[in-house]
């Protein structure tokens, strides 16, 4: 558990693309679905400790794996940016989803329902690498504001000398989307309950 209540305060510090671009999904050894950028300068980039480090790879996590202030989200989406010359993440954001209490009336969805719902299709299909693209300047809010932190990724071998953002306001999902995820993955994050 990464309680990041206490961590400094930063401002923005994301250039997303408000067009969609192209990732691929994968399943990882253990069929969690890894969003991985085609072409990496055009996903983006996050600049913390005076590097500035394009987006490599989108991984949602049920429940999140990031506290703030005591409180444990049910989804976190962290985007994982990673230099070329890097076999690993060396900054990451990390951005909390909770679900909205009833669909949108205009039927809307949102950008981390889209990736469920892809992930979920391509598994049941059988689908070992699928296509597509997302906003992903929509999956995030940089005037929110964020934590930071320097630490480490948040799943096995969790490789430190990573530089982690957190958004500090949360985005909304659709209803159940979480449930539907969990019961996809079966794998509740790291997320073991109270020691």
């Amino acid at each position: 558990m990464i309680n990041v209540a206490d961590g400094d305060t930063i401002g923005t510090i994301v250039n997303y693309p408000a067009d969609p671009v192209a990732f691929t999904l994968t399943f990882n050894d253990i069929g969690i679905p890894l969003y991985t950028c085609q072409t990496p300068p055009d996903c983006g980039t996050i600049t913390l400790n005076g590097a500035t480090t394009p987006l490599h790879s989108l991984l949602i996590h049920t429940t999140a794996e990031h506290v703030v202030s005591g409180l444990r989200l049910p989804i976190e989406l962290q985007l994982l940016h990673q230099p070329a010359s890097a076999t690993t993440p060396t900054a990451a954001l990390a951005v909390f989803y909770v679900p909205e209490s009833s669909p949108p009336a205009d039927n809307s969805t949102h950008p981390i329902d889209n990736m469920v719902d892809l992930a979920i299709v391509a598994a049941a299909r059988g689908l070992s690498a699928v296509s597509a693209s997302f906003a992903v300047a929509e999956m995030v809010n940089p005037a929110s504001g964020f934590y930071a932190y320097n630490g480490s990724m948040t799943t096995p071998p969790c490789t430190e000398g990573v530089a982690w953002a957190i958004q500090k306001q949360s985005m909304l999902s659709a209803p159940g989307m979480r449930d539907d995820y969990f019961g996809f993955i079966a794998y509740p994050g790291n997320y073991i309950g109270s020691l």
